[in-house]
């Protein structure tokens, strides 16, 4: 999870994502899996004076070793806010990720063959 600068225009936003993706997926093994975009959100506090900070949530994947350096690099990026990693075990992230590939939206269309059901309101 990060937090950029709210005062960021887009571009630099997307330059900023795109260098701290680079600086995940240089290490040996590393890979983004998924990036969610939450946008301008309210702080739950102040942070350097800033009430509001634009949020991105990026899942990926890395060796533990790596991760101590990439924290450091992460700290010399301007524009951040706030950053946090955690580790998720990997039972649950291998089961999260095989139940995530099995579910369909109910907007999606149903495969050749198969009927779509209508939704319980």
């Amino acid at each position: 999870m990060l937090i950029f600068e709210p005062g960021l225009a887009e571009s630099a936003l997307e330059q900023l994502t795109q260098r701290i993706s680079k600086a995940l997926t240089r290490v040996e093994g590393g890979r983004i899996v998924r990036e969610d975009r939450w946008g301008l959100r309210e702080l739950a506090y102040p942070i350097r004076n800033k009430e509001k900070g634009y949020y991105l949530l990026l899942t990926h994947e890395m060796e533990t070793i790596d991760l101590a350096n990439v924290r450091k690099e992460l700290r010399l990026f301007e524009g951040i806010l706030r950053f946090m990693t955690i580790r998720l075990d990997e039972k649950k992230w291998k089961a999260k990720q095989q139940a995530g590939s099995l579910r369909r939206s109910p907007s999606a269309p149903a495969p050749s063959g198969e009927r779509s059901q209508p939704q319980p309101a």
